[in-house]
């Protein structure tokens, strides 16, 4: 049962971090920019399993920089801190508490696209993240 719960935030919170949020409501009057995002994640311990990667595309206003990791989490049981950010880095950490985990990430940015981790770390087990992106067009 508490696995298929983690299970479950993982999900949500991997999908979040594998696509970047447009801002509502805007994505029809401002230019945007297509990105294809990628995460493949594995989770260690007693219930260990690996997730197929799992690719989706999603628009974002066109130039607008990264100042949170692509698609942080907008879940009031996560919170993301320590957000950092410098030429072509960003890096963070992360606490949830239903269920309880703890994690930091880190992603490089080149041109138009990313790649990154994240590591978790939880009462079942500790999680691995690949993440990374491409910007793959124009789009509104």
């Amino acid at each position: 049962m508490y696995a298929r719960k983690w299970l479950g935030r993982v999900l949500m919170i991997g999908s979040a971090l594998a696509a970047a949020a447009a801002i509502p409501g805007m994505a029809a009057e401002i230019p945007g920019e297509l990105w294809e995002t990628t995460l493949q994640m594995t989770m260690s311990g007693p219930q260990a399993f690996t997730l197929p990667a799992q690719t989706s595309r999603t628009c974002r206003p066109k130039g607008e920089a990264w100042n949170e990791p692509p698609g942080a989490p907008k879940d009031a049981a996560c919170e993301m801190t320590d957000v950092q950010r410098s030429t072509g880095k960003m890096t963070w950490k992360i606490r949830c508490s239903n269920p309880p985990a703890t994690g930091s990430g880190s992603m490089e940015f080149q041109g138009d696209t990313y790649r990154g981790t994240m590591d978790m770390k939880t009462a079942q087990g500790d999680m691995a993240m690949k993440l990374s992106g491409k910007r793959v067009g124009d789009c509104k």
